[in-house]
């Protein structure tokens, strides 16, 4: 009776210390799996803020790009308003010397220059080169306006992807920090 008493009690420890065994065991193995995610975790805001880096650096690129592409739409601009300039001369010119033709003729046909025919015909001429290089002058401005518009365009464009990217980055940086 004593053996078999002493063999529960061997059996009672035994079964206590697997079942200690087991929690300790499962905790472990908890823990483990705990700090599995936990890395796993780490690793994925790593690669958020890597990503967050790389569109920043995007973003940054597209600035240069637009400050690039704007001075050069700048200079175009300043170049078409400089060509229609030079072709609003060029129409007033091309009406002085058909004012200048009109008087050689008017001349040669025993009319005078005050005639009232002839003042008509003078104040046409003048007010048709007037109207044609001031038409040079607003086609001019009006492509170095699109140019200049279209470099702000893309240049708030820019601006307002690296705002964006900047804000990620804060995010993934907070985001990574946390975890």
């Amino acid at each position: 009776a004593a053996a078999r008493w002493a063999l529960q009690r061997a059996q009672a420890a035994l079964s206590a210390v697997a079942t200690i065994g087991s929690t300790v065991l499962g905790a472990v193995a908890q823990s483990q799996a705990a700090s599995a995610q936990a890395e796993a975790m780490r690793g994925a805001a790593r690669v958020d803020q890597q990503k967050a880096e790389i569109d920043q650096q995007r973003a940054e690129a597209g600035q240069q790009q637009a400050a690039v592409e704007g001075a050069w739409n700048e200079r175009r601009a300043q170049e078409e308003r400089a060509s229609a300039q030079r072709k609003a001369d060029a129409r007033e010119r091309e009406g002085k010397l058909a004012t200048s033709r009109l008087q050689a003729v008017a001349a040669a046909s025993g009319s005078k220059a005050t005639d009232p025919t002839v003042m008509e015909l003078f104040g046409n001429i003048k007010k048709a080169a007037d109207i044609n290089a001031a038409n040079e002058t607003a086609t001019g401005e009006q492509r170095a306006a699109g140019l200049s518009y279209d470099s702000g365009l893309k240049k708030w464009g820019a601006d307002t992807n690296a705002w964006a990217a900047d804000a990620n980055a804060k995010t993934a940086d907070t985001n990574a920090r946390i975890k």
